[in-house]
């Protein structure tokens, strides 16, 4: 695709960048529709609360990311944003009205074919997940994350290691995972995990040789999307 083909080329026009400081809200639930955002640096999770304030966490989103793809390709939910937007470690995101980005994409097949195929992978990694989370092994709801946070978000360092560029805690495996912390907590203390993973100045490293895959062969379907 050429540069000026691309997302990059129609963001990096924006007037408006925003930081947001790890932690801070980027979209609330039931927010304003009107805008899109393009991941320059950082990880955002979409999430939700549930009535007794445990995280959900639905996706997290990587650099090089738009934000909702549903928005911009579908119609828009008429209460506004279904779910948080929430900045995992400090997240730069470019801004731009919706109906903009709309018209860059239709007058852009090559971009709109490239969309279509990014939003797909986020269709089998996503169909991946709700297979995991129907199941009732906790150690392979656990395993799973960390292979979905390698594969999806991480950066390779050797054939079996990825970095994640962030300390993910154990409320956010939790909500990945659909688990109680308390049994994550519980889990993490194993000796089996040291070989698994480990955190390294702010970064997550996942060594995914280590991972008993031979009972999730949903596994192979995931993709980087970003």
């Amino acid at each position: 695709m050429k540069d000026s083909d691309s997302l990059e080329a129609l963001f990096f026009t924006a007037n408006r960048r925003q930081s947001y400081p790890k932690g801070s809200t980027i979209v609330y639930r039931g927010g304003n529709l009107d805008y899109v955002y393009y991941i320059d640096s950082g990880l955002v999770k979409v999430c939700d609360f549930d009535m007794f304030g445990s995280e959900r966490i639905v996706m997290i989103a990587p650099e090089g990311r738009m934000l909702p793809i549903s928005w911009v390709m579908s119609r828009q939910p008429p209460d506004g944003a279904m779910y948080d937007y929430i900045a995992i470690t400090n997240v730069t995101c470019y801004i731009l009205p919706i109906q903009q980005v709309r018209n860059y994409i239709t007058d852009n097949p090559v971009l709109c074919r490239d969309i279509t195929e990014q939003t797909i992978k986020m269709y089998v990694n996503a169909t991946a997940r709700i297979y995991n989370l129907q199941r009732s092994n906790v150690i392979e709801k656990i395993e799973f994350v960390f292979y979905y946070l390698a594969i999806v978000l991480g950066k390779k360092l050797d054939d079996t290691s990825y970095i994640v560029e962030a300390p993910f805690t154990h409320n956010q495996l939790a909500g990945l995972a659909g688990l109680s912390r308390e049994a994550v907590s519980h889990e993490l203390r194993k000796e089996r995990y040291r070989d698994v993973y480990y955190k390294k100045d702010g970064s997550t490293i996942i060594d995914i040789s280590k991972i008993d895959t031979a009972h999730m062969p949903y596994l192979y379907s995931m993709r980087r999307t970003a």
